[in-house]
C-alpha cells in the first residue's frame, strides 16, 4: 500500500484530492487534528479492551494476551515504519533547487 499510495504520483495526487478541501485555517486544522488523534487513540483502547474481554469471558487468558501483544506490536511497528524508516517524496511539485533561480 505505501508504494502505491506514497511512493507513486497518481497515488499522492489521489491523497491530494482527497484531502485538497482541509480548512485552512490553523486553528481549525488543529481542532479536526486533536479529533481525529482522540478517535482513533480511543476506538483502538475500546476495540483491542472489548477483544481481550471477551477472551478473558472465554476464560482464555493466554488468547488475551496475545491480541493485546498484537494490537501494541501493530501500533508500534507502524509508528517506527512511519516515523524513522518511510520517506514521503513530494512528487506532485517540482523540486526547488537553487540553480533554478
Amino acid at each position: 500500500m505505501y508504494l502505491l499510495t506514497v511512493g507513486t504520483r497518481t497515488g499522492q495526487l489521489v491523497g491530494e484530492l482527497i484531502l485538497g478541501d482541509r480548512p485552512a485555517t490553523i486553528g481549525a486544522v488543529a481542532a479536526a487534528e486533536q479529533l481525529l488523534g482522540t478517535l482513533s487513540r480511543s476506538s483502538l483502547i475500546i476495540g483491542t479492551v472489548a477483544v481481550c474481554a471477551m477472551a478473558l469471558v472465554q476464560r482464555r487468558p493466554r488468547l488475551a494476551l496475545a491480541a493485546l501483544a498484537v494490537v501494541i506490536g501493530a501500533n508500534l511497528t507502524t509508528q517506527v515504519l512511519k516515523e524513522v524508516v518511510l520517506d514521503r517524496t513530494d512528487l506532485l511539485r517540482p523540486a526547488t533547487s537553487p540553480s533554478a533561480t
